[in-house]
């Protein structure tokens, strides 16, 4: 991470010096036809799920998971947290939705 990355706690607005929490999450989606595969092979082989991944062509492709994917890395979202917020209790969803309002309204004065 470079240093022109970084901004303050997205709860507080304090300093995050002289530690910090990065917190990255996104959205996870199954994939219909991979997961009915995995799961018809399960009841084939008597419930061994393991066994039904190993023989399923799309097992890896059953669960895509935003921020692992180059294509949907947009999905994803990380939140700065100062070391005392991350100690109280948050709210992921209102503090990502601050952070993309933040991230939205700097992309507008840059055009």
């Amino acid at each position: 991470m470079r240093l022109s990355d970084l901004r303050p706690c997205d709860k507080c607005g304090g300093k995050i010096a002289p530690s910090f929490y990065v917190l990255r999450f996104s959205i996870a989606l199954f994939n219909r036809n991979a997961t009915n595969q995995v799961l018809g092979m399960a009841q084939v082989m008597v419930g061994n799920l393991g066994l039904a991944e190993m023989f399923s062509p799309d097992s890896d492709d059953a669960v895509t998971v935003a921020m692992d994917s180059k294509q949907h890395k947009i999905l994803m979202d990380e939140v700065f947290l100062c070391q005392s917020c991350y100690m109280r209790p948050i709210n992921l969803a209102e503090l990502a939705e601050k952070v993309n309002t933040r991230k939205e309204e700097q992309d507008e004065e840059q055009t």
